[in-house]
């Protein structure tokens, strides 16, 4: 352009790019490492410790190396354990925000879940209830996921519960606008949580 006689250009030519889920995965991946780092120092450290001993002061205690051994197995049990959450948490975190498009009834995935933990619940002495008001009970998820929760909700409440005696898990569903609402709740009679630790129930590492 000469001096003077500057015009705006005809036409502008503008390109977009979304970059969401290259961003979404880059900051998954540094997640991933930054728990896998944080929850598999504990058994690590452990298994250090076990080797060393085997290697050493116990190399001819064979009482003791069959304790240590069996332990040894329990951790490694314990980091594929936290492997296989990390996996499931990544891909969940992945596809957080991907509605789910399958149809699912979710009692009889309940019903499936409370099934596989009978045998938890009579070892812990618990009396574990499963009550239906209405159904089928349809929503739209993915199946392992959801019993990936149910898992956790029942589980849970067998371990941390079983002074109680009892876990009742109730489904039930009711109309709601032009839909229906369905509603799973999980109740032990155990002694609770403390009001101070209900803030943090959240939080990734909080036990």
């Amino acid at each position: 352009r000469k001096a003077g006689k500057e015009r705006a250009p005809d036409a502008v030519l503008l390109t977009f790019r979304d970059l969401t889920q290259q961003r979404r995965v880059e900051q998954m991946r540094a997640d991933f490492v930054a728990n896998a780092s944080h929850e598999l120092r504990t058994p690590l450290a452990s298994l250090s410790g076990f080797i060393e001993t085997l290697l050493g002061p116990a190399r001819n205690d064979a009482a003791a190396r069959e304790r240590f051994l069996g332990i040894m197995g329990a951790q490694a049990r314990r980091m594929s354990r936290q492997i296989d959450d990390l996996l499931s948490l990544s891909r969940i975190e992945l596809t957080a925000h991907v509605r789910p498009e399958t149809p699912m009834e979710v009692g009889s995935l309940m019903g499936h879940v409370c099934e596989t933990l009978g045998p938890l619940a009579r070892e812990r002495g618990v009396e574990l209830e499963v009550s239906r008001e209405g159904g089928p009970f349809m929503v739209l998820g993915d199946r392992d996921e959801l019993i990936r929760l149910f898992e956790n909700l029942v589980e849970n409440a067998l371990k941390y519960g079983a002074t109680g005696k009892r876990v009742e898990v109730t489904l039930s569903a009711e109309s709601e606008g032009k839909g229906e609402v369905v509603a799973i709740a999980v109740r032990d009679f155990g002694p609770g949580i403390t009001a101070e630790d209900l803030p943090r129930l959240t939080e990734r590492f909080y036990r």
